[in-house]
Formats: C-alpha cells, structure tokens, sequence
C-alpha cells in the first residue's frame, strides 16, 4: 500500500439527509443523533480526471433528484420571478451566541426553494480574489451556522464569503450574491496532531470508518475523504468526503463516520480507503489537523454486504442453532469473493472478524497443530486461523494441521532458503482429514504464520502447489515487525516459503560507451532497460536488452546528460541505476 496516492481533489457530502431536507450541521445541539448530522452539499469548480468512477457532481446530482427539489443553474433570466436574497451574514457566532472562529452563518430568504449556493474568498492585494471553497446545499428556513469551511483556513488573510438563493430554473430565478463583511485571521502558529488508529467495522448494518484523536484538543468534528480503487494494484480515486461537525466541542468523543450507501451504489465492488482530518473549533489556537495516512482497505461486494446482514443479529444470547443456520447460509455464499473479502481485512476488524465471531459463537474455534517434523522451522506460538472450523459437520471438532509436505518439490534455480510443509483440516479426535485431495473449501480459511529465521522477508514467495506439481505464488500480507505472513485459502496441499536469490547489476556511461555486469540467478531471464535524457529531462533514447544469463557487455550510445537503468523480472524490478545518483537498490 505504499503507493497509495489521491488522484482526484473532488470533495463531496453526501450523507443521510433528514425530513424536509433538514441540513442540521449548522444547528447541531448535544441532542441531536449521529445520523442527523449528515446533509448534502457539492463543491463547486473542481477539476476531475477521468477515473472510471463517479465524481462527487454525479453523486449530488443524484441526490437532489431524489429530494424532490432537482437543481439546474441554467435559467431563463427574463420570464421568471427571482427569489430573495439571503440576510444576517455574519462571522464566527454560533447558534448559542458564542465565539467560535471561521463559522459562517446567515438567515434563509423569506421566498426560497431551499437551495442555496456559498463560496469563501481571501482578498488578494492587486489581483483577483482567490476563491478558497464553494457549495450548493439545501437547507431548512431558519438561522443558518455552517462549520464546514474551518478546515480551509490555514492562511493569514481577509476573507469573506457570499450566499446566493438558487432557483430551479422552472419556476424562479436565483436571487442576487450578497457579500459578507471582511473577516481577519491570523493563522496560529499550532495546529492539531494528526487522527491515528485508523480501521474499518461494519456496525449495525452500515459500514463505519474508526479512528482516534487526543481528546484535549479542540476538536469539534471530523472530515473524511473517501478513495476507491478497482484492484489494489491501481492507484486509488478520491470520490468525495464527509463530515460530522458541530459548533461547539461534544460532550461525548466521537471516534467513527457512516461510508454514505450512495458511494457504494455508484462505485459497485472494489477496494475502499478512508482518510481523516479533525476539524479545529478554536482556530485561534490551532489549525485544524493535517490529512491523516491512508487507511487499510475494505473490499466491499455483494457478498461482504450479505455477510455482515447474514451474522448482524448474532451475539453472545444467540442460541446455537441459529449460529448453526447462519453457518449453512454463509457456506452457500460465492467462496472466491469471500476469499477477497477476507484477505483484504487485514487487521481481522471486518469478513474475517465476522468468520472468527460465528465460529465462537458456535463453539467451531479450530485446534492447531503442528507437528514435529516442521517444528523446528514453525512455531506453532505463532500460526493462527480463522475459517477451519466452518469447513466441519456440526458437532465435530477440527484443527489446522502444518506438518511435512506429501511430495519432494524441486524448485526453479532463482530460489534458495526454502522450507516446504503442507496444511490441512483434520478431525480433532481421529487426525484424519476432513478433505479429500483437491477439494475446495466450504468457507476460505485465512492463516497466519511465522516465517522461519533465515528467510529474507524482502526476498520471500509462498508457493502453493497443485496435484500435478506446478504451483502458484500466493501474495501475502508481510507483518515485517512480527515476521508473519497472512493468506487466504479455499484449497489445502504442500506449500513452500521460498527466497528468490537477488539479482546484481552495475552500470557505467563514459561518453558514448555504457557498460554493464549483471548477475542473474541460474535459470533466470530479465530485461535491461536503458533511458537517456537530455539537459531538460525529456528522453532522448532508450534500449531493451533480453538477458538470459550472467553477462558483462557495453553499448554504445547518443551522449546524454543523465541514464537510467533497469532490470526487470516478469515486469517487476530486481534493480535499478542512475547516473544522478550512482549505484543500485535491490527490491
């Protein structure tokens, strides 16, 4: 997850929106439910690349369609009447009468449809006010306090913000922009520490995104940008956020924020991400937080969906026959998306977490054994399991067997260090296998395991075999700091952890002439690839060279300001050079 990036700068609310399309932010009193602090507003002007995913716009087009009121800012200018303007712009008073920095409020038009468009600018001396955020929202007709735009308040400067009532475009014309007065920030030189611990847990049918804060700051709310990818090797899309703001500190620390239904509607089946921002309610003492890291991802489907329905009624006063017809439902569900499921919760708090609980819940929790011939390479202290169990007839009693693998496997001549054993699930009583050879799993069986010292963790491939002898590499979860990996199975048989042995490469320019050693490991083949650019950076010429063992050898070349050099493996990098920085990184 390293590469993880947000492409897209598209910001969006869209959350549960209240009877007689209430936007309760801007009221939000110690009363008020979770839920009813949602509302729905677009940022304006914003640039989007095409992504393969709704933008923030379509989902606010949606939404409005829905509520009644659908938005056009087209308008015929000459033939309709025009609505009133907004009154009472003010600055950083809440409902309550009292200070609180960056809040902006207003009092709704007498002759309005409940729409309503806000922009904050920053004065620019000798030049064109910047415009700092803008949003189109519906609103209730009373007093207006909206805490949104504290988070864009990071430099010293003027500001104020203009309000214009929308029309449809059928029945009424937007009213005039009014303008606020000028409102003067002086940045503090603080700022709040960063949200941590961030996770994802499906509660109460919904999914939820967690994380944690230091509670003394002053805190008054939570924005959280959304991403979304299709497969975890794409890099993930930005495709709104929201936020959970109040106009003054809760008495109660508020730790989650709802993953809107709507997102999941337009986006489908993927891989979601969340960051956090904590919202400052002083911003005379500090700035609000920066972004936080990415989180972990949670890989949402149909079946994930069905899942958490299928298992949310369930706990410790459940009777265990409907922990056992809740297991027979789960089986029939599709095994593979299930699998995805499970691998993508990497810290065990969503599919797997749901696994684990149903098993205790019917008194399935799986035994682990291993035996002694792999006992000196496996610390049986440090495998876990979750999924054996529902694989079992009710009533019967299973564990994880690791012990030596069935067959001698020889392995390509690029791996060393290896360590072969197989897996199975057998009767607690008899040690036989509840599985014949082959056979896919009821339920995908996710496992933990340590990784025998010795094996370079930069260098490891667990492969799985088949019955004919070939295998596949399974790509694991690497805890680095606990030297565990983590897989997903729907299939038992011999496995390997096997250690490529790393390739070297040196490369030189000297004028013309490049010359290169590399060193391969036997049997393997590679690409060099070579660029060469000029004083402006832009490339100039470039050469694929197919290696198919150790060589030393030279080309000859355009001169050039800067090279670089790769070599590659199946598309992946063994190692690279440049001449700005000479030398090489082995992956």
């Amino acid at each position: 997850m390293k590469k993880l990036t947000s492409i897209l700068l598209c910001v969006m609310l869209v959350l549960t929106l209240m009877p007689a399309a209430f936007a309760a932010d801007e009221t939000v009193s110690e009363a008020l439910s979770y839920d009813e602090m949602f509302y729905t507003v677009r940022i304006s002007d914003r640039t989007n690349e095409k992504s393969g995913v709704p933008t923030a716009d379509d989902v606010y087009a949606d939404a409005m369609d829905e509520k009644e009121g659908k938005i056009h800012l087209e308008q015929d200018e000459n033939s309709l009447p025009v609505l009133d303007e907004p009154t009472g712009l003010k600055w950083g008073i809440n409902e309550y009468g009292e200070p609180f920095p960056g809040l902006i409020s207003f009092t709704p038009a007498s002759l309005t449809q409940g729409a309503y468009k806000v922009v904050v600018y920053r004065e620019i001396d000798g030049g064109a006010d910047e415009k700092i955020a803008g949003i189109t929202f519906r609103h209730a007709g009373f007093n207006y306090h909206y805490p949104y735009f504290v988070k864009y308040f990071e430099e010293s400067g003027n500001y104020y913000f203009t309000v214009q009532t929308v029309g449809d475009g059928t029945e009424y014309e937007s009213s005039n922009t009014v303008k606020s007065d000028i409102w003067q920030f002086i940045a503090p030189a603080e700022r709040i520490p960063e949200a941590y611990g961030l996770f994802w847990s499906f509660e109460d049918g919904r999914f939820m995104m967690n994380y944690d804060y230091d509670e003394s700051e002053p805190v008054i709310g939570t924005a959280t940008e959304i991403l979304f990818a299709h497969d975890l090797n794409d890099a993930p899309v930005s495709i709104g956020d929201t936020a959970s703001t109040s106009t003054r500190k809760r008495s109660v620390k508020v730790t989650d924020s709802l993953l809107p239904q709507s997102y999941i509607e337009k986006c489908g089946e993927g891989y979601y991400f969340f960051k956090a921002k904590l919202i400052s309610g002083d911003l005379k003492t500090a700035l609000c937080s920066e972004w936080s890291e990415i989180s972990e991802p949670i890989y949402i489907s149909d079946v994930s969906v069905e899942l958490n329905n299928l298992t949310k009624d369930l706990d410790e006063d459940s009777a265990l026959e409907e922990a056992e017809d809740t297991i027979e439902q789960v089986r029939a569900l599709d095994t593979d998306e299930l699998a995805v499921n499970m691998a993508a919760d990497i810290h065990n708090t969503q599919a797997a977490s749901v696994i684990n609980t149903l098993e205790r819940l019917a008194g399935r929790l799986p035994g682990i054994t291993v035996t002694d011939d792999v006992s000196d390479t496996i610390d049986e202290s440090g495998v876990s399991v979750t999924g054996a169990g529902l694989n079992a007839d009710k009533g019967q009693s299973v564990k994880l067997k690791i012990d030596r693998a069935e067959k001698e496997h020889v392995l390509p001549a690029m791996y060393k260090n290896t360590v072969s054993f197989s897996m199975d699930i057998v009767d607690s009583e008899t040690n036989e296998s509840i599985l014949t050879d082959g056979e896919e799993l009821s339920v995908p069986v996710k496992v933990t395991l340590p990784v025998p010292e010795g094996v370079n963790l930069g260098f490891l491939d667990v492969l799985h075999y088949h019955a004919d002898g070939t295998f596949d590499k399974i790509h694991p979860y690497i805890d680095y700091e606990k030297r565990t990996v983590t897989f997903v199975l729907t299939h038992f048989s011999d496995f390997s952890f096997a250690e490529r042995a790393p390739a070297s490469m040196d490369v030189t320019l000297d004028g013309a002439t490049l010359s290169y050693d590399i060193t391969l490991p036997e049997g393997e083949n590679a690409d060099f690839i070579v660029a060469l650019y000029d004083e402006n950076g832009a490339m100039t010429e470039s050469r694929v060279v197919k290696i198919t063992s150790s060589v030393s050898d030279s080309m000859t070349l355009a001169e050039a300001n800067e090279y670089k050099a790769f070599l590659l493996l199946e598309g992946v990098p063994l190692a690279e050079a440049w001449s700005s920085a000479p030398g090489m990184i082995l992956r």
